[in-house]
């Protein structure tokens, strides 16, 4: 199986029990050592096929590492919006130093708040983003950036930035398209011009797979409301190009 994170391991036992046997996990930190409180288990039939059993088993594992996330220390840190701000304004820009301005943003807050979900999105967008431009520091980490989706899911597994920043992990690190097309999708129903979200759905997942003259018009439509933002420039240019819509790309 492939565990959701490569920053813990993972230790699973069988007990039988008539038609059924049971799953019992140990979960440990690889960086502190520290193993998780108390030992989680779940009860699965025998009867189920392959597929069923490795389905619930890797939920069961990721459930299991969600509940360890969440036990992150919690801190403060006065200056939270100040740097927020300042690593949402260097990620706009989507250049690769300034991916990595962002990232020392995001991580700047964390070293005092390390309970917020947005700024684990932060930095999550911030390394992957960095890595796809070439920043040779950030494709280093890109390990990390899955770590760090994962805190922002574990956090606040509904709200927008989580799922935008797993989502974008899902489909530019792992590169499991479909899995990304539903988090980024989440992402619009809440967010229905999220630059970030858009580029990854129209780029990565609709244009591939033939889907152009929707991804137009998504992207014409959110520029409506965001006329000024260049990732959705670049991201509509992109998909007139690939409609044949060469006029409009002067424009």
């Amino acid at each position: 199986l492939e565990l959701p994170s490569p920053q813990f391991t993972v230790t699973l036992m069988e007990q039988g029990r008539g038609d059924e046997f049971r799953l019992m996990i140990q979960i440990a930190d690889i960086h502190s050592g520290r193993y998780a409180a108390g030992q989680q288990s779940e009860w699965i039939s025998s009867g189920a096929d392959l597929q069923e059993l490795v389905t619930r088993t890797s939920a069961f594992i990721e459930r299991s590492i969600y509940a360890e996330l969440r036990r992150s220390p919690v801190g403060k840190n006065p200056d939270f919006e100040k740097l927020s701000l300042e690593g949402d304004y260097y990620l706009n820009r989507l250049m690769p130093a300034d991916c990595q301005r962002a990232l020392g943003a995001y991580e700047t807050l964390l070293a005092g708040t390390s309970d917020n979900a947005t700024a684990w999105a932060g930095t999550a967008l911030a390394i992957t983003y960095g890595a796809i431009l070439g920043e040779p520091n950030l494709q280093r980490r890109k390990p990390a950036a899955r770590v760090d989706a994962m805190h922002a899911i574990a956090l606040d597994r509904w709200a927008a930035h989580s799922q935008l920043a797993y989502g974008t992990v899902r489909g530019f690190i792992d590169w499991r398209m479909e899995e990304a097309e539903t988090y980024l999708a989440n992402v619009l129903d809440v967010r229905p011009s999220c630059p970030f979200a858009l580029m990854g759905l129209t780029l990565g997942c609709w244009i591939p797979r033939g889907v152009i003259r929707q991804s137009v018009d998504h992207l014409r439509e959110a520029m409506k409301a965001s006329p000024t933002s260049l990732l959705l420039h670049y991201a509509l240019s992109m998909a007139l190009y690939f409609d044949h819509q060469y006029g409009p790309l002067q424009t």
